[in-house]
């Protein structure tokens, strides 16, 4: 999450699924606005908040959460989600373009809405991109 973006639809969500079946939820929120903060403590989903001081928990996030919520202006996290598997809701703050496009054709991710699934038993397909392409810079270099 971006630090001032307006996060009351993804607010709203978060309640329509935590009324659906509880959830709690770690927050990456590096630069979020002390506003952001108080909309997303106000929920009363039980979380933990991370907003920049250390040590940083952003690896333990990734390996203990069973989904993982991203805006699509983030495709790096996107990217790292995707590699390990994780099931991974985009939550669209600006239009979709190609790159997250793929992932959710490819069955990667969703788009986080009213409908989502947050948690899945199924594994997600792990993208495996840099595996890939150092096959066929291999496959490039004379021998």
């Amino acid at each position: 999450m971006e630090g001032d973006e307006n996060l009351d639809g993804l607010v709203s969500l978060l309640e329509i699924h935590y009324k659906k079946a509880p959830l709690s939820l770690m927050i990456y929120g590096k630069g979020l606005t002390e506003e952001n903060q108080r909309k997303l403590k106000q929920t009363g989903i039980p979380q933990v908040l991370w907003v920049g001081e250390e040590p940083d928990p952003y690896l333990g996030f990734l390996a203990h959460s069973d989904g993982i919520i991203v805006n699509n202006a983030s495709p790096l996290m996107m990217v790292e989600v995707s590699s390990m598997g994780k099931y991974l809701s985009v939550y669209l703050t600006q239009p979709l373009d190609q790159f997250t496009q793929t992932l959710i054709q490819q069955g990667i991710a969703t788009v986080f809405d009213e409908s989502s699934v947050l948690v899945s038993r199924a594994q997600a397909p792990s993208l495996q991109e840099t595996q890939r392409v150092a096959k066929l810079l291999k496959e490039f270099i004379p021998k």
